[in-house]
């Protein structure tokens, strides 16, 4: 660990817990679990100066990818940039980090603690649906969201659509990628048939979170989710 990252932790880790924030682990990394979602707060070491940088996310814990399951992914994220400048580790590195991790605590309550899930699917809907550029992972997510607000028709219309630009990004790659090619088919013969009314939508979904937090869980830096 990087000693810029280790003082880090030193100075900002009782700011977090404070608010209800558990650290992974040894890592610069802290969350909060919010059942079907998790609240992030990151240090991302500056691979080219003695900085770093502050990132907020949220980490939807529906199944995705084999290998996506057994990491947190940032479904919304949002860099904390106070100053207009990554975090120098100088002679006011203890004040600055600081603030910067009072304002990704702000921004984190702000933002990111949804009181139900229809503001997480609107919100989710603001942030990523409006964009001129939407993957597959954002269809996938919206939907997942919509099965779990009871909105059936809505959730099966963005898996569809989830299903359609997958299979378009595996005919746009110049060479054959193996896992998307392998969650095409499980989402098709695995997950496709549980979506066939809301019960069974919401009970999949339910399912799935399920699932990868117990993946999630055996791993030690994550085995808060396990509770």
């Amino acid at each position: 660990m990087k000693p810029i990252i280790k003082e880090a932790i030193q100075l900002i880790d009782p700011i977090f817990s404070d608010v209800g924030f558990l650290r992974c682990s040894k890592k610069g990394l802290w969350m909060i679990d919010k059942d079907y979602y998790a609240i992030i707060i990151e240090l991302q070491p500056n691979s080219y100066s003695e900085s770093v940088f502050m990132n907020t996310a949220v980490c939807f814990l529906w199944e995705k990818s084999e290998k996506t399951n057994q990491v947190l992914t940032f479904d919304l994220s949002y860099r904390i940039n106070t100053e207009g400048e990554d975090i120098l580790y100088d002679d006011c590195f203890e004040e600055r980090i600081k603030k910067y991790a009072n304002n990704a605590i702000k921004y984190v309550f702000e933002n990111y603690n949804f009181q139900n899930i229809s503001e997480t699917r609107k919100r989710y809907y603001t942030r990523k649906l409006s964009l001129t550029r939407i993957d597959f992972w954002m269809y996938y997510n919206y939907s997942m969201l919509c099965f779990l607000d009871a909105d059936f028709l809505e959730g099966k219309k963005f898996f569809n659509s989830f299903i359609t630009e997958l299979k378009r990004s595996i005919k746009r790659d110049s060479v054959y990628i193996e896992w998307k090619d392998k969650l095409l088919r499980h989402s098709i013969e695995e997950m496709l048939p549980f979506l066939s009314d809301k019960d069974n939508a919401i009970a999949h979904v339910k399912r799935s979170i399920r699932i990868r937090r117990s993946i999630l869980s055996q791993k030690k830096e994550y085995n808060m989710l396990g509770n």
